[in-house]
């Protein structure tokens, strides 16, 4: 009986010390997973504060065309005036 009863200390304690080797594993793989999320977290705020720095810059490049653009429709007016200068100039000044 005392053997039997050793035998199941014996059986208990490396069972115990399975259990804690195991619980370190996963405590480890916990700890792992953890360090993942937050590089994932990390990576999506880092994305987040991209995406929004490109959209400011963005809207940036879009008023500077509108404004390129206004300027360009205050321009074509006059140029076309003063090729029409031009042309009528040399059809009264012919170069020949």
């Amino acid at each position: 009986m005392l053997t039997s009863l050793r035998h199941d200390v014996t059986q208990k304690s490396a069972d115990v010390r399975m259990i804690y080797a195991q619980r370190d594993e996963q405590v480890k793989a916990i700890a792992e997973l953890e360090c993942t999320v937050q590089e994932l977290e990390d990576d999506q705020d880092e994305v987040a504060q991209t995406r929004d720095r490109l959209a400011s810059d963005l809207a940036d490049v879009e008023k500077q065309i509108a404004s390129k653009e206004r300027e360009l429709n205050e321009i074509l007016p006059k140029l076309a005036a003063v090729q029409d200068i031009e042309a009528k100039a040399k059809h009264l000044y012919p170069s020949n």
